[in-house]
């Protein structure tokens, strides 16, 4: 079985004290194979000699995340130099 067709797979392991999972893995490891998941970004910081495959949307991953904050008049110091880390005005910080 190639990679291309392995990914079109689904992949189910089971928890990770199980002997199935763990004989797996240690299948894996002595192969010095794996699969994992990790963002483009993160795949960019590293030298590994990794092969990769990335999963474009619609059929790609997709996640919305959400930011919970101390409201404009409680945010510290360090949570507005975050803020604007990442791009995000602490003034126009949505309150519920």
């Amino acid at each position: 079985m190639t990679w291309p067709e392995l990914l079109q797979e689904p992949i189910v392991w089971r928890e990770p004290l199980s002997g199935v999972r763990r004989t797996v893995e240690a299948a894996l490891a002595r192969a010095g194979l794996g699969i994992g998941f990790a963002s483009a970004e993160a795949l960019d910081r590293v030298r590994w000699p990794l092969a990769s495959l990335r999963l474009n949307p619609p059929g790609g991953l997709i996640w919305t995340l959400y930011l919970i904050l101390p409201q404009v008049p409680f945010q510290s110091l360090a949570v507005r130099a975050f803020l604007e880390l990442i791009g995000q005005d602490p003034d126009a910080a949505k309150t519920l």
